[in-house]
């Protein structure tokens, strides 16, 4: 109640710097520490700078299905990966540890904090598999701004937030240094159609792919929509399993008009044939 009060009467340029002044604090005056768990059965160090990492990373994880789905599909020892809206690279590390010293994850996080964060947590369990790239993944390469907060998303809309300028690529630009991905992970906020439509020549060969579908809380104000998504991912070539906060058990599913209800959405996409399910 009574930050709604301050927000009706101071002007909304102040309330920014207000915002921006409150992230610099808490950044600064947070005590990192070192934690240990098992992340859907991966033992892993993460070192903790900040109140949104220690809520997510300072306690046991269970199995992930969608790690558990791409298994099945690309995520091989030897496999690219390519995770996109990395984080702090806690996920990264998990498919790190699938892929083994002879594969590749590129880690691609827009906010530097966290990808500072990421080579830190890398640098910290020794996988040299792991590379991060400090940029926002769109359509077009160049500069996107994108939310200062812990859990940057592109700005795409009139925010208090404060925003912050960096540098933007495509998956297939990805591809064009590093290589063709076996196994695109995408957590990007809502800006998942964005992100598909730069990886038009990554998806033309098919690799196995999971994306988080933030329906109800980022895709639709970021210009999206849930059968755009899907129209990226054709059933002769995927089968395609997904779930959603009310119904967490994965299933087999035609298109996004018999998508689990509920909220977001998890959509894995298994390239038929010969290391995929088959029809």
């Amino acid at each position: 109640m009574i930050k709604q009060i301050i927000r009706r009467f101071v002007p909304r340029p102040l309330w920014r710097r207000l915002r921006n002044w409150k992230s610099k604090r808490i950044l600064e005056w947070f005590r990192p520490y070192l934690v240990e768990h098992e992340y859907a059965g991966v033992r892993l160090k993460v070192r903790i700078a900040d109140p949104l990492a220690g809520g997510w990373y300072n306690h046991r994880w269970e199995p992930m299905h969608e790690v558990d789905l791409l298994r099945s599909g690309g995520l091989v020892p030897g496999a690219r990966v390519f995770d996109v809206g990395a984080h702090q690279g806690v996920v990264a590390m998990i498919l790190a540890h699938h892929v083994g010293p002879a594969g590749e994850v590129v880690a691609v996080e827009a906010l530097p904090h966290n990808a500072r964060m990421c080579e830190v947590n890398r640098d910290l369990n020794g996988l040299r598999q792991v590379r991060v790239l400090s940029a926002a993944i769109a359509d077009r390469p160049g500069e996107l701004e994108i939310t200062a907060d812990l859990n940057a998303s592109v700005r795409h809309r009139e925010s208090t937030i404060t925003t912050i300028r960096v540098p933007a690529v495509t998956i297939d630009d990805l591809a064009d240094e590093y290589g063709q991905p076996d196994v695109l992970f995408i957590d990007v906020e809502g800006y998942e159609c964005h992100a598909l439509r730069g990886a038009r020549r990554v998806l033309a060969r098919a690799p196995e792919c999971y994306v988080e579908i933030h329906r109800g809380c980022g895709l639709e104000s970021a210009g999206g929509a849930l059968v755009d998504v899907f129209d990226f991912f054709s059933t002769q070539r995927y089968a395609l399993r997904a779930w959603s906060d009310d119904d967490p058990t994965p299933r087999e599913i035609s298109g996004p008009t018999d998508c689990p209800a509920g909220g977001r959405v998890y959509l894995v996409a298994l390239r038929r044939g010969e290391h995929g399910p088959q029809p």
